[in-house]
């Protein structure tokens, strides 16, 4: 595994040149807690509202977006993934897409 500051980032990276699945990955880490009032894996079951998605590709999805260092280890969103999916985007957003 490497280090985070090994990772290479693309300053340019726009919401629109990243897959969907990683756009919703990014979208919901932005804007929600995953854990709240009981409810486990907020982050998910709201994507998966808005778009077809399965746990593995979610999961899929976080592990290439670390290695873009786009969210970190522990699935917090970097400076970068915050800089590639900015407000006021929200997993709405995605619906377009």
């Amino acid at each position: 595994m490497k280090h985070f500051t090994e990772f290479t980032v693309n300053e340019t990276l726009k919401i629109d040149d990243i897959p969907k699945i990683e756009a919703a990955v990014l979208l919901a880490t932005r804007s929600l807690r995953n854990t709240y009032a009981g409810k486990k894996n907020i982050r998910y079951t709201e994507a998966s509202e808005v778009i077809d998605i399965t746990p593995a590709e979610w999961e899929a999805a976080k592990s290439s977006l670390i290695e873009q260092g786009l969210l970190q280890r522990n699935g917090v969103i970097t400076k970068a993934g915050t800089n590639v999916a900015p407000y006021p985007l929200t997993l709405d957003w995605l619906e377009g897409k």
